[in-house]
């Protein structure tokens, strides 16, 4: 339920697309939200305090992003999502970030409570998931492993999220804390990787989508490095041609690849 870590996602596609032959990624859950009881953090002290936070990121970034959540369907926590991409986590390493990325979609554009077993189960389907297995390892090795990464949260002092780690086979590290650019991300690749080139093999609309099958207008547009009014060109010549998906909400625009 981090908002911050929904709008630097066109930074993380764009740092796993120019360099991703030089990086492993490894995500782990932050805990955000254990409840509502007592719960301060910053300005947020209850779900209409995170809708108020969440309409004015919509309002400075260009990601897409719904406050709307927070005043139909408030998560009363964000453990169970945790817990379910952890299940994930111990499944399949592609379909848990397929996984991850729908559950985000899911809440920050179109508002759902993703704390919803059902829609947790749904979603599992969705991105080829053992959903059965998933529910089963909520309830026990997925929550372990959840605990796990709280546990390695406050043995290194996160406080920030996102808080995001990097470390070569040499043990030079450099930690980046919460909204990054994506010229500071490079540079950390590069101080560590000094050898690392981008990889700008990626020419074509459709290329792209085959690499993230979903996307904002504004991910296009940062990833293929054009303006809104010809990304919002191409996006429509694509759907016309029936290889893409147009879903609108009130936040913004997604596109998705036909199957």
């Amino acid at each position: 339920v981090c908002s911050t870590c929904w709008l630097i996602q066109p930074q993380l596609r764009k740092m796993s697309l120019l360099y991703g032959a030089y990086i492993d990624i490894k995500y782990h859950m932050g805990g955000l939200l254990p409840n509502w009881n007592n719960y301060s953090r910053g300005i947020i002290n209850k779900p209409d305090d995170a809708a108020a936070h969440w309409k004015e990121m919509g309002q400075i970034y260009e990601m897409p992003i719904s406050p709307d959540v927070w005043i139909d369907s408030p998560l009363a926590s964000s453990f169970p999502p945790s817990i379910a991409i952890k299940a994930a986590q111990l499944q399949n390493k592609i379909k848990a970030y397929n996984f991850h990325r729908r559950i985000k979609e899911l809440l920050f554009f179109e508002s759902k409570n993703i704390s919803d077993i059902d829609l947790i189960t749904k979603t599992a389907l969705e991105v080829g998931l053992d959903e059965h297995k998933l529910i089963k390892d909520m309830g026990n090795i997925a929550k372990v492993k959840f605990e796990e990464d709280l546990a390695l949260a406050d043995t290194l002092g996160v406080s920030t999220l996102p808080t995001l780690i990097f470390s070569n086979q040499l043990n030079k590290e450099f930690i980046l804390k919460g909204y990054q650019e994506f010229a500071d991300l490079e540079q950390v690749i590069l101080n560590l990787f000094p050898e690392a080139k981008a990889d700008e093999s990626i020419k074509s609309a459709i290329e792209m989508f085959q690499i993230y099958p979903s996307m904002a207008t504004h991910e296009f547009s940062y990833l293929m490095g054009i303006d809104k009014l010809e990304s919002e060109r191409v996006l429509e010549e694509l759907k016309q041609s029936g290889k893409l998906q147009k879903v609108v909400s009130k936040s913004g625009t997604f596109w998705k690849l036909n199957s």
